[in-house]
C-alpha cells in the first residue's frame, strides 16, 4: 500500500483512500469522482463499483466495546456530535492516513486524532475485498 496524502486544507480524503485502495493516482480518482468536493458513502460505492472494487457494507464501530478492523478497510474517523469526518485506509494492522501519515496500530493512530480534539473516533469501517 502507498500512501497518498491528501493537499493540504482540501476535502480530498475520500479521494485519496479511494485511490491508494485502487492504485490509481490522486488525479484519476478525482476524475473518476467527477469534483473535488467532499464526498460521501453514497460516492465511495459509486466509485469503488466503477472501479470494479468487491467491497463489504458499512460496518458501525461501537468504541465502548473491542473490535476488529478487516486487513483491508476504509475507516472513517469522526468527532461525535458532527456530520463530517475523515476517511483513511487500514491494510494489515497500519493505517494509511491521506492528512499526513502512516500509523503503526489503531491506538496510535486515534490517539494523534484526540490531542486535538478528544470527541474524534472511528465511526464505521467498510471492507475492501479485492
Amino acid at each position: 500500500m502507498k500512501l497518498i496524502v491528501q493537499p493540504k486544507n482540501s476535502s480530498l480524503c475520500g479521494h485519496s483512500s479511494i485511490a491508494m485502495v485502487a492504485g490509481i493516482t490522486l488525479e484519476e480518482s478525482i476524475s473518476i469522482f467527477g469534483h473535488e468536493a467532499p464526498s460521501y458513502l453514497k460516492d465511495y460505492k459509486r466509485v469503488l463499483a466503477e472501479l470494479n472494487i468487491e467491497h463489504g457494507e458499512k460496518t458501525s464501530v461501537d468504541n465502548r466495546k473491542k473490535y476488529a478492523i478487516p486487513d483491508k478497510a476504509l475507516v472513517r474517523m469522526q468527532i461525535r456530535g458532527r456530520k463530517t469526518g475523515h476517511l483513511t485506509v487500514h491494510y494489515k494492522g497500519r493505517f494509511y492516513d491521506p492528512a499526513d501519515r502512516i500509523y503503526d496500530s489503531k491506538e496510535e493512530f486515534i490517539n494523534s486524532y484526540k490531542e486535538s480534539n478528544k470527541n474524534w473516533r472511528i465511526d464505521w469501517y467498510m471492507e475492501i475485498k479485492t
